[in-house]
């Protein structure tokens, strides 16, 4: 099994065979548009649905090694003159309960500090789709959004984008 960790603000893995340093910094590079295109929150939801309390340094370090990870990924942004955005995008139990509301908040005060754009979706989620529609959002039986539910989140998603400057600008 990999594990991650921070050594001195640094992202190390420990205990697979591959080279150190310049060999990981370009896979995070080329790999960076499939990292973009995963849900990465919805996983950590499942993993961790609260707080952390754990004698377990691996999964204790699991903040701070999403930060750096985000911090990484806004890098690389920067470097090719774009801007990242993190978008929380709600699954069926958002509408519903409260369950990620420690990881959500953790996600905004986090990279609101280090200048992050954090979109979450779920206060319009609740507000817009009344309760009678929310299974239309979803496709029957696993949690993947219907056509319907892609249109409305992509919709959605583009309004609060233009909303954002740095970002409108690129859409307009």
């Amino acid at each position: 099994m990999i594990f991650t960790s921070l050594k001195s603000g640094e992202l190390v893995n420990h205990n697979f065979p591959a080279p150190r340093g310049a060999f990981l910094f370009p896979k995070i590079r080329e790999g960076s548009r499939y990292i973009q295109e995963l849900r990465f929150l919805g996983l950590w939801q499942t993993l961790f649905p609260r707080k952390l309390e754990t004698d377990n340094q691996y999964v204790a370090q699991t903040p701070a090694i999403a930060m750096k990870i985000f911090e990484k990924l806004a890098e690389i942004n920067r470097d090719k003159n774009s801007k990242l955005v993190v978008v929380y995008l709600p699954i069926r139990s958002d509408y519903y309960g409260n369950e990620s509301d420690f990881w959500r908040q953790y996600l905004q005060v986090e990279l609101e500090k280090r200048n992050i754009i954090y979109l979450d979706l779920i206060a319009e989620f609740r507000k817009i789709i009344p309760n009678e529609k929310v299974e239309r959002v979803f496709l029957e039986g696993d949690g993947h959004y219907s056509v319907f539910g892609n249109e409305f989140f992509a919709n959605l998603l583009y309004e609060k984008l233009l909303y954002l400057p740095e970002v409108a600008v690129i859409l307009q």
